[in-house]
């Protein structure tokens, strides 16, 4: 008998019904930076799972503008029962009508101006003494990057650093084989209302929220932020926008020296998939694909991935 018996096949199946993806927002470089900057939550730490690599973590504005939000209902001190239940049908009639007009495309219309940022992890990978990188050097350098460019996105509900026991496993099985391709440098991008990202926006976090607005946070860093070369030095807290002609040259060519894996999990598995269907290319997992010129490969991890 097998281990995963197959249910019966149905008898009639059900027509696929097209999905109109909405377009993403055109992303715009937003307000001049506020003064001062804001700062990190936390002091700055080392990598736990590998002494070959060294952490530092980064603000970036998020993508400019976002979808239009409200501010959470103050809910009063001493509330009775028939005020909370006024006040819980009254909130969840109007989160349901403007779910609604979000569908229908009226989201396009209300946007916010408010500057939120994204808080990144840099993993960068130490030169061993005596080396260094070259074109060419294993697998993965053939652009003459020195190495992969390793993008991770979390999971809905948990920090960015969630991934630092999955990448200690890649780095320890690399490590040990010759043939395995050489991480460089890896980069981990918390959302605007999650972990560090949160702390820094709680003033102006609202009720609802859009997924889409993930994607053009992902494609904000990639075009305007992400460094066009794997590097040694040591980058500052606040990363500085690319000009307006290179961020066009990567929409236009790519990333000439950095070979870009990405890794989706769970609800980015979801939201990106929306990104590469707004690209002609759209292409299965593991392969070449492009986001929004960006070139890059996926790789689709969770329930997701086998859709």
């Amino acid at each position: 008998m097998d281990a995963y018996p197959s249910y019966s096949r149905p008898e009639t199946v059900r027509p696929f019904v097209p999905i109109d993806i909405r377009p993403l927002h055109p992303i715009q470089p937003g307000p001049a930076r506020a003064t001062p900057l804001p700062q990190l939550p936390f002091p700055p730490r080392q990598p736990r799972f590998s002494d070959a690599y060294e952490l530092s973590t980064h603000i970036v504005p998020a993508a400019f503008p976002r979808r239009a939000t409200k501010p959470f209902e103050p809910i009063a001190d001493e509330e009775t029962r028939e005020q909370r239940t006024a006040r819980i049908k009254r909130v969840a009639e109007d989160l349901e009508k403007r779910d609604v007009d979000m569908d229908d495309g009226q989201r396009g219309r209300k946007v916010d101006d408010a500057t939120l940022w994204n808080v990144w992890n840099r993993y960068r990978r130490k030169e061993k003494e005596g080396t260094k990188s070259s074109p060419g050097d294993r697998d993965g350098d053939r652009k003459g990057g020195g190495g992969l460019t390793l993008i991770v996105l979390h999971a809905n509900g948990f920090p960015k650093e969630i991934w630092e026991p999955t990448l200690g496993h890649f780095i320890s099985a690399a490590s040990k084989s010759v043939a395995a391709p050489v991480i460089a440098e890896i980069w981990c991008m918390e959302s605007v209302n999650h972990g560090e990202s949160a702390l820094l926006n709680q003033p102006h976090l609202g009720d609802m929220f859009d997924w889409a607005d993930n994607v053009r946070d992902l494609l904000n860093f990639l075009l305007n932020y992400l460094p066009p070369v794997i590097s040694q030095l040591t980058l500052p807290t606040h990363l500085a926008r690319k000009s307006e002609s290179l961020s066009g040259q990567i929409i236009e060519r790519g990333f000439q020296n950095r070979v870009i894996l990405l890794n989706i999990q769970n609800y980015s598995t979801r939201l990106s998939s929306s990104t590469l269907s707004l690209h002609p290319l759209n292409s299965p997992a593991n392969v070449p694909v492009s986001l929004h010129g960006v070139p890059c490969r996926v790789v689709l991890n969770g329930p997701h991935a086998k859709r």
